[in-house]
């Protein structure tokens, strides 16, 4: 099935499957005039409910809706007295990954409409944000600073708002909200930098996003109810990240609604570690190499061998079960192949690309298989699967690592590619991490199920109605 998959990707476009390797001829395709008109429904998804901005401000609450027009007149009309806060990330500061810095979303939103700044971001770290995201067209924020009076030294200033009034992980100053509302010191700042930071402070996004009633007069809607409205009037995908969307997304045939998800994230190293002392018992867990895997998470390179591909290969297969069941499989012992009415493809995703080489090849001709731990192989189960998986030729590349400063950004689009493909899918069988959790918000997917810990345990999915209760 691998050859297959790679050979219908060369056959597409001659460069999609290598992709990495070939940012030069990735550049010339889309500077291809024909490329817009080439794939029209139903694999274009960027011609779907993305363009019909008005049902996405009907769930928003009025002052959100204001400040968007607000938001807007200001771009148009900016005075002296217009002021601006800048989300950003800049390489030598540690901003996390995708998902710790986008799904502050709404907060920001709601610091900028408290503050009565204009909105922006702006990433260096690995690239400017404009090379994977941009605004809507017509109707969206426009949060470029392109086009505004906000200087390259205004972003870079050393003053800078850490993004968060936190007196701990679960709650709020308020004296700081309103000092930065009030306080000459901050106010007098026509450009306020704000840092993208991830990692322990984003604990904390969702408690004040629930607490701030006090902000405005009307209720808050829940954060989740709210995202994915909010996320698709602020982004959606570049052209070059879309035309690889709509390129993936036809060479595995996959539709919009009509598919499954199955993540899993193996290089996190204290879960790997977990995981393996679950598994073999922590006196029998042999050492994963000499210099340890501290710094896979962020490099890539996890020793894909032995113990740790034995874990790995479990886990990915209790991800595709869990998938499969999702999906509408019958994985009963009585039963030899898949309801072919209710059954849908699973789209396999995880930052180790040999694991999903690994069951590409051993699910050659459609038949899913589950993992044999003596001969670490994959035994065939009673079933056969439709397991797609986007062919890349790396791990996925962690966006908050400074040796990658002078990449072309096309090495980065896999990330947004596998991201907002699963946030197309029916249903989501997660792990640990906010990558595979992310697109369950951003495409309010409501049919999820959880199959891996971040203490390293395994959840096995029982039935469909046991993930829904």
């Amino acid at each position: 099935m691998r050859n297959k998959v790679a050979a219908t990707a060369v056959l597409l476009i001659g460069v999609i499957a290598p992709v990495r390797n070939h940012s030069k001829l990735m550049h010339e395709l889309l500077k291809d005039p024909l490329l817009g008109n080439k794939f029209d429904a139903p694999w274009n998804t960027h011609n779907q409910r993305e363009d019909d901005l008005h049902a996405y401000k009907e769930n928003l609450p009025s002052w959100m809706n204001a400040y968007f027009d607000w938001h807007a007149d200001q771009r148009l009309n900016p005075t002296n007295e217009t002021q601006y806060i800048v989300i950003r990330c800049l390489y030598g500061e540690k901003c996390q990954g995708l998902t710790d810095r986008l799904k502050t979303l709404p907060y920001y939103v709601l610091l900028a409409n408290a503050t009565q700044r204009v909105l922006l971001f702006s990433w260096e770290k690995p690239a400017p944000l404009e090379e994977f995201l941009i605004p809507p067209p017509k109707g969206g924020l426009d949060w470029r600073v392109q086009g505004t009076p906000v200087t390259n030294a205004d972003i870079h200033q050393k003053k800078i708002f850490d993004g968060f009034c936190l007196k701990n992980t679960r709650g709020i100053s308020k004296d700081c909200f309103h000092d930065l509302s009030t306080n000459p010191e901050w106010t007098s700042m026509k450009v306020l930098p704000v840092h993208a930071k991830g990692g322990r402070v984003t604990f904390g996004w969702a408690y004040q996003w629930d607490q701030l009633a006090w902000v405005e007069e009307e209720q808050h809607p829940q954060h989740y109810d709210i995202f994915s409205d909010v996320y698709k009037l602020l982004f959606r995908p570049s052209k070059g990240v879309q035309s690889m969307i709509d390129l993936e997304m036809e060479r595995m045939k996959l539709y919009p609604g009509q598919y499954v998800y199955a993540h899993v994230r193996a290089r996190i190293p204290d879960v790997l570690t977990k995981g393996l002392q679950h598994k073999f018992g922590k006196r029998k867990t042999r050492h994963l190499d000499k210099n340890g895997i501290a710094s896979n998470d962020l490099k890539g390179g996890l020793p894909f061998r032995g113990q740790v591909k034995e874990h790995i290969l479990s886990v990915v297969q209790n991800a595709i079960h869990s998938a499969a069941l999702l999906g509408g499989s019958d994985l009963s012992k009585n039963s030899r192949s898949v309801h072919e009415d209710h059954a849908l493809p699973i789209y396999l995703v995880s930052d180790t690309k040999e694991a999903v080489e690994h069951v590409l090849k051993e699910s050659s001709g459609g038949h899913s298989r589950h993992l044999n731990e003596s001969t670490n192989s994959l035994a065939s189960l009673d079933r056969s699967l439709n397991i797609v998986a986007s062919n890349w030729t790396e791990d996925i590349l962690h966006i908050d690592y400074d040796g990658w400063k002078g990449r072309d950004p096309i090495d980065f689009y896999p990330a947004f590619v596998e991201m907002f493909i699963m946030s197309k899918a029916k249903c989501a069988a997660f792990g640990v991490g906010g990558y595979g959790r992310f697109p369950v918000r951003i495409g309010s997917i409501n049919c999820t199920f959880q199959h891996h810990n971040d203490d390293g345990t395994i959840n096995t999915f029982l039935s469909l109605n046991e993930s829904l209760k």
